[in-house]
């Protein structure tokens, strides 16, 4: 092909140099060429990464081999053997619906590891086969809601809602999708990573001992603040206590559980939505729902939270007309 364009270029170059007239009658003879050749060639279908099954869904997908229904080598005995899918303890679904859903997601989304143990706890067999039906997991109006209101405010993920949920509905059902939303909300961060408050007065009184880093702004004096946290269903704080006297030097720290009905004394903002409990069981899979709380004035709730706890729904701020939906 390189010769060819070479070879147009000079006899061009030729043409102009002998002939305006000429150049333009061999200009079209060559695009004339170009018409027949491409009437009357067989068709060729262009490259593409989208796969033409997927409707539009996964469309810049690499194409990783599936693990679905692949051979392994056990470990124990040291034969092979064939794996149907990912962590295979758990049988809820019938085994002629887990394949028609795996065989469906091997077209759909090859490059997405599906753990059926944690899928089959997650919605029905019903709801299985409703999705192998229509290729999409079933979202309720304010679910998308949710969705489109998040996705907008995400400060690291820039994507078009309407866009993005046509790829999110083959990977993720309704109950996925909401904790997925829900622990980007303040209230899902409290639970992964807690909250830090302040040990007032405790750096001040060491008068700088050990507090050379802090007192010249080295090290903040957060550092030495005290955390709550959910630590594997616990609800803890863990507070500065002061300096090892020895030679290190180093801050020392004291890990206490928390009763859940003096969480909001210590973290100023947080209440129950009902009773006290333990909101550390918003971590537990199968999920637990039971322990509605707000760190927001007036017991406000984020709608993704709302959902998953039962909660009356609040209006959810439409986007703009011109939002940009043509990010992504």
């Amino acid at each position: 092909m390189y010769f060819l364009y070479i070879f147009i270029a000079a006899a061009l170059l030729v043409a102009f140099r002998r002939s305006r007239k000429l150049c333009y009658l061999l200009a079209a003879s060559i695009i004339a060429f170009a018409v027949l050749a491409r009437t009357f060639a067989p068709d060729i279908e262009p490259f593409s990464y989208a796969n033409k099954e997927m409707d539009g869904a996964q469309e810049l997908s690499f194409q990783k081999p599936s693990l679905y229904d692949q051979e392994y080598i056990d470990p124990d005995d040291g034969k092979p053997k064939v794996k149907r899918f990912i962590n295979e303890t758990i049988k809820i679904w019938d085994q002629s619906t887990i394949d028609a859903y795996l065989k469906l997601q091997n077209k759909l989304n090859p490059d997405v590891i599906f753990d059926m143990d944690i899928i089959q706890q997650q919605v029905s067999e019903e709801d299985a086969k409703e999705f192998v039906e229509n290729r999409k997991w079933t979202w309720s109006d304010r679910t998308k809601e949710i969705y489109a209101d998040v996705m907008s405010r995400n400060n690291f993920l820039k994507r078009s809602p309407t866009k993005s949920m046509m790829g999110d509905q083959t990977i993720y059902n309704e109950d996925a999708m909401l904790r997925i939303l829900g622990l980007n909300e303040d209230e899902g961060k409290f639970l992964m990573f807690g909250r830090r408050t302040r040990n007032e007065g405790v750096i001040s009184d060491y008068n700088g001992r050990g507090t050379y880093g802090i007192s010249s702004g080295l090290v903040h004096p957060d550092i030495y603040s005290a955390s709550i946290k959910c630590n594997k269903g616990r609800l803890q704080r863990q507070h500065f206590t002061g300096y090892n006297k020895g030679l290190s030097g180093h801050a020392m720290f004291e890990t206490t559980d928390i009763d859940p009905k003096d969480l909001p004394e210590l973290y100023k903002g947080f209440q129950y939505i009902n009773e006290p409990c333990n909101p550390c069981v918003g971590l537990e899979f199968p999920y637990n729902n039971t322990c509605a709380f707000s760190i927001k004035p007036d017991k406000k709730v984020s709608p993704a939270w709302e959902k998953i706890w039962g909660l009356p729904p609040t209006p959810i701020r439409k986007m703009p007309k011109e939002f940009p939906f043509w990010i992504n």
